[in-house]
């Protein structure tokens, strides 16, 4: 458990808040009862300190957007009304927990209520600190809306021993149920480490919770409190998908689908998958965001491309809008990669002064997220969201090749891609420009992607061939990041002045790119061996008997 706890920690970014914490579920007061009272009798060793309880009295209302934008973006807000009217919004992550332990990523804020009085959501509207925000930029122009309340009466002790400090809180939490005449009561000990706690405070919190969990027969929670309030208004947020028409779904499709069908279900699912992580990318806190929904724009425009004579012309104008998204998106992942390889290369050669170029990549990336947010926000950007989703709930124009059957036309469509690959990389040799490769790869791409679009009615060829164009891609992947990362290199070591040990720094990590490539050119001729010959034959002769 600890060392999960450790991993996470670490992958957390440093300059992000994150709040370690044990939860348990007690049965019922006499045992929340049993807790405190075990506490103080522990207290009166010599390295244990434990403070007064304090009482406190709030209440928590949870927001998300209609669609469960913020959800979606892996987080959860919270405003906390105090007592006394001091009003706090919280953004914690979703990470599950690890029996009792949760390890979350989290942002706070006071909210600062006017003398006139203002709803939450309007006072997160005009909040300009890190939760108001981030909340802005994942919501965009989307409304908030209340989830539920929740009401808490907490009693907290402040913890010091060996060194490490915590907060426990011995909490009934109520929940007035819309659907019920009593409200729904739960009570919980809490144990957060102090936000600081370093890996032996940790360690020591851990052996204490331990002993805590054994002595006092608690049990570790399933579930958060966001978690317990879906459960208990019945809150289905996991579930939201976007409508988009039916068969939403490859599979979806059935076993033997018009091509008209299939191809507009390809469609369907990668677009799903795109609106699901725009926010996510639009909160910018990982990479995955924005690299999920650029592949998914590269997904809905080869699948645009490959079904281009079935679906109506104006269909394409599709292809150039979701081009401009995807070159918004790249422009933060290709900062996000540089920014990657740099922790790369600080942990090769920690002694190379990487900072200069880390804070210029830095501001690279902020001034191309506030490009692809302006974006997002856009009317074009709402267009193309507004256009293509009415055009999949009630697709026309579809031509009369959509009536036939896929499995009669794909096998042309998948050779037609096969072609395409062969063309390139039959002539390739390792005199090639890093160019013509990357052609390759884009090729090999397109042909993967058809293949996967009618993978259930070509089960045992897509499994056995889909992998062996992965490792090329792959292949082809490291050989064009090796050339972007030396000429990276070598504009740092044009961009001016260096000190001598990380000029021998950039040489070093020359060298090791050039080998990079040196190997992959060499590893190349049997990587695409492997999709050429009887590997490809055996494809076509499951297409053919199907």
């Amino acid at each position: 458990m600890l060392g999960l706890l450790l991993t996470q920690m670490r992958a957390y970014n440093a300059a992000m808040q994150r709040e370690v914490e044990w939860q348990f579920d007690a049965e019922d007061a006499e045992h929340l009862e049993e807790v405190r009272a075990w506490l103080q009798k522990r207290a009166g060793r010599s390295d244990f300190k434990l403070s007064e309880p304090l009482a406190q009295v709030f209440h928590d209302h949870y927001l998300d957007t209609q669609d469960w934008r913020l959800y979606r973006a892996g987080f959860a807000l919270r405003v906390r009304e105090h007592d006394d009217g001091a009003l706090e919004a919280t953004l914690k992550s979703l990470e599950a927990a690890d029996e009792a332990l949760r390890v979350r990523r989290e942002f706070r804020e006071k909210l600062v209520r006017p003398k006139r009085a203002s709803d939450l959501t309007a006072l997160l509207a005009q909040s300009e600190g890190e939760v108001g925000q981030r909340v802005r930029a994942v919501i965009g122009p989307h409304a908030l809306q209340l989830c539920f309340d929740l009401h808490t009466r907490r009693e907290v002790f402040k913890l010091s021993m060996d060194g490490a400090a915590a907060e426990i809180a011995l909490d009934e939490v109520r929940f007035d149920a819309r659907d019920k005449r009593d409200p729904a009561v739960f009570y919980r000990v809490e144990v957060e480490a102090a936000p600081s706690a370093a890996d032996h405070a940790l360690e020591v919190l851990a052996d204490f919770v331990s002993n805590l969990q054994d002595k006092c027969d608690l049990k570790p929670s399933r579930r958060s409190k966001f978690e317990l309030g879906l459960r208990v208004h019945k809150l289905k947020p996991q579930a939201y998908a976007p409508a988009l028409g039916e068969p939403a779904t490859i599979k979806a499709a059935g076993e033997d689908p018009d091509l008209g069908v299939l191809a507009l279900a390809v469609l369907r699912e990668h677009f799903a998958t795109f609106l699901h992580f725009e926010p996510k990318a639009r909160l910018g806190e990982d990479a995955e965001g924005v690299h999920r929904m650029r592949v998914s724009t590269r997904r809905l425009r080869a699948a645009l491309r490959l079904f281009r004579d079935v679906l109506p012309p104006n269909a394409q104008h599709f292809r150039e809008e979701l081009r401009w998204v995807a070159d918004t998106l790249g422009a933060v992942r290709d900062l996000d990669v540089q920014l990657a390889r740099l922790e790369e290369w600080r942990a090769q050669e920690p002694k190379a002064d990487l900072g200069t170029l880390k804070m210029q990549l830095t501001r690279d990336r902020e001034q191309a997220r506030a490009r692809l947010l302006e974006a997002f926000d856009s009317a074009r950007f709402a267009q193309l969201v507004a256009e293509m989703t009415a055009w999949l709930r009630a697709p026309e124009g579809l031509a009369p090749l959509a009536q036939q059957p896929a499995r009669g036309v794909m096998p042309a469509l998948l050779m037609k891609r096969y072609a395409a690959v062969r063309a390139l990389g039959d002539v390739l040799s390792q005199d090639s420009p890093a160019e013509a490769y990357h052609a390759l790869r884009i090729q090999v791409k397109r042909l993967r992607y058809a293949l996967e679009s009618c993978a259930h009615l070509y089960p045992e060829a897509a499994e056995a061939f889909v992998p062996r164009l992965i490792a090329l891609q792959d292949l082809l992947g490291d050989h064009h990041d090796a050339h972007v990362a030396l000429a990276q290199l070598n504009a740092l070591a044009q961009a001016g002045d260096l000190p001598a040990a990380s000029r021998r720094a950039l040489e070093k990590l020359t060298r090791h790119y050039t080998r990079q490539i040196s190997e992959a050119l060499e590893v190349f001729p049997e990587t695409y061996q492997r999709i050429r010959g009887k590997a490809w034959v055996r494809v076509l002769r499951e297409i053919d008997a199907s």
